[in-house]
């Protein structure tokens, strides 16, 4: 197995290692509908990540809906036909998601050939596309709600069919230039394309909580002031927070976090805020924002929408670049910050969000980590940033773009 298959294997694996846990032993088969009616019931009552538990232990979701390897289940050489049979198909789906990213592309492409066909010879053509708004994490979830997790069905023609159905195009004919745009819908609107009921609805959404990597910082310690820290390196002078301040880090972040454990959503767009805005924002200020306005997922940590909506709504211009290395490092070469949710390695062993604040003459990357000034004070290679990056982020991401 080539490094590139390894590392992808090992984050599809890391999407729902906890969910796996829960779910080892279930009994797969007959159960949406009860799963679906405990959604109903109990999700105005309970937290979030309770009513997780509560379905995924009505269901066998992650073998199918994230198609997690069979390893985890400790299933090789189980010689009973049906689960062997599951096995195999969850494997091959597994495969296919590892793929998304070229479904993605080969999908948009085949688009564009269609619509640039009656054109061709005529005027120059210009395309611009804009993909991202549904990323992984919600595709997987919808997919699987909308065959109800029916391995038989969640073929690779099924997600490329829905890889398809969700992109929407507008031509624009001038006297001089022909202009093609492509983008795919977000997730509500996907939902609503397919009919989904509201109990399918929630039941999307708590899968993609299930996936969502948890932001709890591990490295967490408690009794220091920062002060005033301000790094001078990059085109821009970056103001620091680190979420671990004993000036904010017990603070609440929603009902049952702190800002010292997960709060480094808020914390990394306090830092961006401040830097390009000429106004101080502290993280406290911007995780009660984020609270208020639902941006955070009881125990797991920050919504990957919290950095975009939160940079335009402190009046800034944010861009989700995916995973374009080149669009991230020629964004910091210009002046302008970049925030990056990663998975983990090098800066987390889940899920964090960390800052780009630069880049130096011979193309290493200088960060600001809200969870580590020794991080920050360190050169990254971009590469490792980009192979570390979170490979099912949403919101355009796992790099946003921020500038004035």
């Amino acid at each position: 197995m080539d490094n590139e298959t390894g590392s992808r294997s090992a984050n599809t694996a890391e999407i729902a290692a906890k969910a796996a846990r829960i779910a080892k032993g279930a009994a797969a088969g007959g159960t949406y509908g009860a799963a679906a009616e405990a959604t109903r019931q109990y999700l105005p009552k309970l937290l979030k990540v309770v009513a997780v538990i509560l379905i995924l232990v009505l269901l066998l979701p992650v073998i199918i809906f994230a198609s997690i390897p069979h390893y985890l289940f400790g299933w090789i050489g189980n010689e009973n036909e049906g689960v062997k049979n599951m096995t195999e198909l969850a494997i091959d789906i597994s495969g296919v998601y590892d793929r998304f990213d070229d479904i993605i592309k080969r999908t948009t492409d085949s688009v564009i050939q269609i619509l640039s066909a009656p054109f061709k010879n005529t005027l120059p053509i210009e395309i611009n596309t804009d993909d991202g708004n549904t990323g992984l994490n919600w595709f997987i979830a919808i997919i699987a709600v909308h065959y109800e997790q029916d391995l038989n069905v969640i073929s690779e023609s099924a997600i490329a069919k829905m890889a398809s159905d969700k992109l929407r195009h507008s031509i624009s004919v001038g006297l001089t230039l022909i202009k093609i745009e492509v983008w795919d819908i977000l997730p509500d609107a996907l939902m609503e394309l397919l009919g989904f009921s509201e109990e399918q609805r929630n039941w999307a959404e708590l899968l993609v909580t299930s996936m969502t990597e948890e932001q709890d910082n591990e490295d967490y310690t408690e009794g220091t002031d920062y002060g005033d820290i301000t790094f001078t390196e990059g085109e821009t002078d970056v103001t620091y927070f680190n979420q671990t301040d004993s000036r904010w880090s017990d603070l609440p972040y929603g009902k049952t976090g702190t800002i010292g454990r997960s709060g480094c959503g808020p914390t990394a767009l306090a830092i961006v805020v401040s830097s390009l805005s000429g106004k101080t924002v502290t993280p406290v200020e911007i995780a009660d924002w984020a609270s208020v306005n639902g941006y955070y997922v009881e125990g797991k940590g920050s919504r990957h929408t919290l950095i975009p909506d939160g940079a335009r709504h402190y009046g800034l211009s944010a861009e989700g670049v995916g995973r374009d290395g080149q669009k991230v490092a020629d964004a910091l070469a210009d002046g302008k910050l970049v925030i990056a949710v990663m998975s983990k390695g090098h800066f987390t062993s889940q899920g964090h969000f960390i800052v780009l604040r630069g880049v130096t003459e011979d193309g290493m990357i200088i960060v600001a980590d809200p969870a580590s000034v020794s991080r920050s004070n360190q050169l990254w290679d971009l590469s490792l940033i980009l192979e570390e990056a979170n490979k099912g982020a949403d919101a355009k991401g796992p790099f946003w773009v921020i500038s004035k």
